[in-house]
């Protein structure tokens, strides 16, 4: 894979230094060629950035050559094009209708970056593409507002003011002990951050002053830097005030192997996605499959109630083993995954953007990362667990939804589940342990929802998890199968 990676990047760079380029005046095509030391530089093409893009800072360049930050928002930046050409298995329309309402955290993540460049960047128009545009936006160009049709859709960095973190080695290293925690993570700074504003501790006082988020240069305090920014910019902190919000408040009490996905589990919600309705097709002279036997709205209470436990549960991940996935397959959780593939992808690029605002004030600091500080691989010991030093948001898979479905559709002998759970799932390690806990999760998230119902207008799904634990209740009794 190392080679290959080399080997794409050499072809590349060649392609890019020898791009063909037309000489209008000798009436020949040349190719651009690249600068040699002690002589003069190649002619540039005026409109060479149309094409490459514009040119960034050497300093961006460095952070995605170190992998820190991935190519999809500098090279916004620099094209001044956002592209989702990526089709999802199951076209819905939620899926297009989250992908623009993501919107606004691009801009953010956009905006984390390009306040450390240059005026132009600051106010670029960013044109964005999909796979279901007309031909004319997908062929247009940002700066050709005029030449595009109404409904294209444009983006622009958003101008951050935000709140001025101060974090200091001494701080964090007295609050882990207070806590007893040996990381910094969500749990971690949420609860660091109710505590000191319950008290009006040091690191709430100057959070309103003018100024830009500053860290001791350790690791953990970096770390806990990025969290509190990614906390605000998804307003789980307060940035008019730097005040606990409602969601906030209910997330500290997650478990911690739960809390992100409780979070992605509440940003679901807050876009209005996390409900158990079946999905609508895309395009409504092209519905979906009659041999998939997909629900039609309105559906009866039963079918409601599975569709919403084994989306929610389906963002627990499974210990699984080190092999293909040779079980069922389901329609509908892979439609939801579609959905929660990208907006984990918004997550992450608004990780990348807090890290990157931070080290492009210095650039040493990137010497305090270690090797694989973003590493989603799953710890041997707690596969809910990962070694990375920083959100990582991995790429979802629906095993544990799929599980779940097969749990509330069981109608066989109660005394033979388990043993037809490891021979429908041969590759799921513990099938059940991953259950219980994909039931704890979820009566933790039940707890969520109810405490934010009626300040957040979340009454309505609230009652929907009632209504869906009353069938997950009565299943969980005939099987003998109860959360830890």
């Amino acid at each position: 894979m190392k080679n290959d990676h080399v080997d794409g990047y050499c072809i590349c760079k060649v392609l890019v230094q020898n791009s063909p380029v037309l000489h209008l005046q000798d009436h020949v095509i040349r190719p651009l060629g690249a600068g040699t030391p002690g002589m003069p530089p190649p002619q540039v093409p005026f409109d060479f950035h149309m094409i490459m893009g514009e040119k960034l800072p050497k300093s961006l360049y460095y952070l995605m050559l170190n992998g820190i930050i991935s190519h999809k928002l500098p090279q916004a930046l620099a094209k001044g094009e956002w592209t989702d050409k990526s089709q999802p298995l199951v076209d819905t329309k939620e899926f297009r209708d989250l992908l623009c309402d993501l919107q606004d955290y691009r801009e953010t993540s956009l905006g984390l970056i390009a306040r450390h460049m240059h005026s132009g960047f600051q106010t670029k128009k960013i044109l964005c593409k999909a796979f279901w545009d007309s031909h004319p936006i997908r062929q247009g160009l940002s700066g050709n507002a005029t030449d595009l049709p109404p409904e294209a859709r444009i983006i622009t960095p958003k101008a951050l003011k935000g709140l001025k973190w101060t974090i200091k080695k001494d701080a964090v290293d007295a609050e882990m002990r207070r806590q007893g925690a040996d990381r910094v993570d969500f749990k971690f700074c949420l609860n660091w951050h109710a505590y000191e504003f319950q008290n009006d501790g040091p690191l709430i006082q100057d959070l309103l002053h003018d100024g830009v988020p500053t860290s001791t240069n350790d690791l953990h305090s970096l770390a806990a830097l990025v969290h509190l920014m990614v906390l605000e910019h998804l307003e789980l902190i307060a940035s008019e005030d730097g005040g606990m919000t409602v969601l906030g408040n209910v997330l500290k009490d997650t478990p911690k192997n739960l809390q992100e996905s409780c979070l992605v589990a509440l940003e679901m919600m807050k876009f209005g996605v996390l409900n158990g309705e079946p999905f609508d097709a895309a395009q409504p002279d092209r519905p979906f499959p009659e041999n998939v036997q997909y629900p039609v709205a309105p559906v009866q209470p039963r079918i409601k109630a599975v569709l919403l436990l084994s989306r929610v549960m389906s963002l627990v991940p499974m210990k699984l083993r080190n092999d293909m996935w040779n079980a069922d397959v389901d329609f509908d959780l892979a439609a939801f995954h579609s959905l929660v593939r990208i907006l984990k992808r918004a997550l992450r690029h608004l990780v990348e953007a807090s890290l990157a605002s931070i080290l492009l004030k210095d650039l040493n600091r990137v010497k305090l990362l270690p090797s694989g500080f973003m590493c989603a691989s799953p710890r041997k010991e707690d596969h809910l667990q990962t070694p990375a030093v920083l959100p990582t948001f991995m790429l979802p898979r629906a095993c544990m939804g799929i599980v779940v479905r097969h749990f509330l559709d069981y109608r066989g002998d109660p005394m033979g589940f388990q043993k037809d759970l490891a021979q429908r799932f041969p590759c799921c390690v513990q099938a059940v342990e991953d259950l219980k806990t994909a039931f704890v999760f979820w009566e933790d998230l039940r707890r969520c929802v109810d405490a934010i119902a009626e300040p957040l207008g979340a009454e309505e799904l609230s009652e929907d998890m009632r209504a869906a634990n009353e069938v997950l209740q009565s299943q969980q009794m005939k099987l003998g199968i109860n959360a830890h």
